[in-house]
């Protein structure tokens, strides 16, 4: 009974998730591809466990985003355009 509530929970929240999250742009500013991950766990003494990972990103990001701020890219290559 357990493993038949948890089904059928999972599945109704995975129905109601693109109605409750913020509303979404026209475009993506930002398009990001996840090239590697390294993951390990690191086990503390005090019992406490983490997750450790590191990713190589690859991808585009719209002239003035927060990934690409226009003052930037005009500091270090002046004639670059969007």
């Amino acid at each position: 009974m357990k493993r038949s509530a948890l089904f059928l929970t999972a599945l109704v929240l995975m129905n109601l998730a693109p109605f409750s999250s913020p509303g979404s742009a026209g475009a993506a500013d930002v398009t990001l591809y996840e090239l590697t991950e390294n993951m390990h766990w690191l086990l503390r003494p005090q019992g406490t466990t983490y997750r450790v990972a590191i990713s190589a990103l690859t991808g585009w990001a719209a002239l003035g985003s927060p990934l690409c701020p226009a003052t930037l890219v005009a500091a270090y290559n002046p004639g670059a355009s969007a």
